[in-house]
């Protein structure tokens, strides 16, 4: 999920744990941010967009916070020059840090007072305000956040029903949505972008099915459409948005869960590509991410496949790593015979080198190839492919115990 101008936004809610990758237009790389709440601080992490690989660049501390919270929410500003943390420990604030547009690096610039213990937090898309929402105190708030980045005192507390989760405002600045997981529900609200007010939408509250738990929710790039996803049965719920009156209507429903689940469902985060072609949506009690393809017509899902536990991941690794030793083994074999003696006394590293260099050299430009196509699976084929090859060619050259392919050994 990562765009070439470096400016991707990725967030994976978790226990304790919060990650974002915010850069800055001027930034040389892609960073990430993540939130550490029983130490008080937030790590940075330097994200190579081609492999994934995250280098560590600093630990920020939370200056004047002394109790450890339950997680660590954070946002960032439109801009990407200031980061915000939640901690959801007393005394209850935002701990904002200003963002280093060359390295990435946070300093400390300032804290501010929440109204309560803030499960998620958001700015509007003027950086002027930060949404909160109270998942154990049942609440939403509103505060500014001034010229410097500094959150200010809130402006508006509004009680909601039980378990306030997300509250995000849409696309256009002009309403904001809040979930209800406790009480199956969606408070829609107008937004005075200029003053910050919060007023109820003409249509307050949109009901979802009975014990679902609606948790996260995402707008899509062409501003047509919202996904949300539910904690307790797995849903996820596909809408076309009306951005004039600040409606949703469904249109679809499926399910993050994995073909054959049976257990408790425990649902938690959803995401977009950001060109809006695929969305991903995680399931805690099977481990899964599951993967859909967006119809930006329609808006509606096609599930393409998921990834499961880590004990099945490392089992096929595992396997893979076995078909592909022997592979790798047999074919440096075979390739040291095409050499003289003197030359095969040297062992097998310079045959097995030159197989690398020609096979294995082209991988990883084939694998981002296919990813960018948008058809990774097309990859596993091109492997399978690959190793028949290896395969036929083992079958068919003529054993060199008996045949030698050099006239003078």
């Amino acid at each position: 999920m990562l765009k070439s101008v470096r400016t991707a936004a990725l967030t994976l809610s978790m226990t304790a744990m919060a990650t974002f990758s915010g850069v800055h237009p001027s930034m040389a790389a892609t960073y990430a941010y993540v939130g550490n709440a029983g130490s008080n601080n937030v790590s940075v992490f330097r994200l190579e967009p081609k492999t994934g690989a995250m280098e560590p660049v600093q630990t920020a501390a939370f200056t004047g916070v002394d109790k450890p919270g339950s997680s660590t929410p954070l946002a960032v500003t439109p801009d990407h020059r200031v980061l915000i943390a939640g901690v959801r420990s007393q005394p209850y604030m935002a701990v904002s840090f200003a963002i280093e547009p060359k390295t990435g690096m946070l300093k400390h610039i300032g804290n501010g007072l929440l109204a309560d213990s803030m499960a998620n937090i958001a700015t509007d898309h003027t950086g002027r305000f930060l949404f909160s929402a109270s998942y154990g105190g049942n609440k939403v708030a509103v505060n500014p956040i001034g010229a410097n980045g500094v959150v200010d005192v809130p402006i508006q507390v509004v009680p909601t029903g039980l378990n306030a989760h997300a509250f995000l405002p849409d696309p256009g600045n002009r309403y904001v949505f809040a979930t209800n997981l406790g009480s199956d529900q969606v408070l829609s609200f107008k937004f005075d972008s200029k003053t910050g007010a919060l007023t109820p939408n003409d249509s307050p509250v949109m009901k979802t099915p009975q014990k679902s738990g609606p948790r996260h929710f995402v707008f899509h790039p062409n501003h047509k459409f919202v996904y949300l996803i539910h904690e307790l049965n797995g849903d996820i719920a596909a809408y076309a948005y009306d951005a004039h009156k600040g409606s949703w209507h469904e249109i679809q429903r499926t399910t993050a869960l994995p073909d054959g689940f049976g257990g408790k469902p425990w649902a938690a985060d959803i995401h977009l590509s950001p060109n809006g072609k695929f969305l991903y949506a995680s399931e805690r009690t099977s481990s899964t991410i599951k993967a859909f393809k967006v119809d930006a017509a329609s808006g509606k899902l096609t599930a393409i496949g998921s990834v499961r536990d880590a004990v099945l991941a490392f089992g096929l690794l595992m396997i893979a790593l076995v078909f592909q030793s022997g592979y790798s083994s047999i074919a440096g074999v075979f390739k040291a015979e095409m050499f003289p003696a003197h030359v095969r006394a040297l062992g097998v590293a310079l045959p097995y080198a030159i197989a690398n260099a020609l096979f294995g050299g082209s991988a990883e430009y084939v694998a981002l190839w296919f990813k960018q196509a948008g058809i990774e699976s097309g990859f596993y084929v091109y492997t399978s492919a690959i190793l028949a090859i290896g395969l036929l060619v083992v079958l068919i050259l003529p054993d060199p115990a008996r045949h030698s392919l050099i006239e003078q050994d």
